[in-house]
């Protein structure tokens, strides 16, 4: 399917993917997840389990560094910290093109919380939890998507790409509305393309989608919680 949590150190091998999916992406697990936010809150370093490189989590496969902590625009006093990273690879014929790498951020505080049940589960059994992926969607915690280019890609492609992975998302939980939703989502991007290097955020505040880009803010869709579960299904679903 699309980008999906595995459970690895690293993203894995794109070999053989349609273009249009996503390689695995890494994510720790839960045991070292609440392990590093509460050690964080704590002042102690992160579990050994966490790929940390200086100043942040190496997501390797693009050589991305990510911060292990942010506080993002429209949650600036709320800790954000990263649950996982891992790349996105388009098969171009024989060629592996990288193209972007994401990064998994939850509100520490929130995330802790409502994770906590999962607490000392193996990753083998949280693979086959599907309360485990739901929380992770559809928990009640703030989460962030934070995506760092790695070469140019034109708006409608990349807007394209998502949305075409967003909307079997939505169409599971508001059938009715899923091609206006879709297009919301797609209206939130006015840029005309994007750079080796930029920095694109999508965060869910409460019931509320953010964009921001290379820290500039945009209208937020507002009370579509139904939305910010799918968009993070993306990310988070086993498929």
């Amino acid at each position: 399917g699309t980008m999906a949590f595995g459970y690895s150190a690293v993203g894995g091998d794109s070999g053989g993917m349609d273009t249009k999916k996503m390689v695995a992406m890494a994510v720790l697990a839960v045991v070292a997840v609440l392990g590093f936010i509460i050690g964080w809150e704590r002042g102690e370093e992160g579990p050994s389990a966490a790929p940390v490189a200086p100043g942040g989590y190496l997501e390797s496969v693009t050589n991305t560094i990510f911060p292990t902590v942010i506080k993002p625009n429209y949650d600036p006093t709320a800790n954000y910290m990263i649950l996982g990273a891992g790349p996105r690879i388009k098969k171009i014929g024989p060629i592996h093109v990288k193209v972007y790498a994401v990064g998994f951020y939850a509100e520490a505080k929130g995330a802790r919380k409502v994770l906590k049940p999962y607490h000392g589960k193996t990753p083998a059994q949280l693979a086959h939890s599907f309360n485990y992926h739901h929380t992770l969607k559809a928990g009640a915690f703030n989460k962030l998507i934070r995506i760092v280019m790695k070469r140019g890609v034109g708006r409608d492609a990349m807007v394209n790409a998502l949305a075409e992975a967003l909307l079997p998302k939505v169409m599971l939980v508001e059938p009715l509305r899923a091609e206006e939703l879709v297009q919301k989502f797609e209206d939130l991007f006015t840029d005309s393309g994007f750079n080796d290097g930029d920095v694109i955020q999508l965060q869910q505040v409460g019931t509320s989608m953010h964009l921001s880009v290379n820290g500039d803010t945009r209208p937020a869709i507002k009370n579509e919680p139904l939305l910010c579960e799918a968009f993070f299904a993306i990310y988070t679903d086993p498929d």
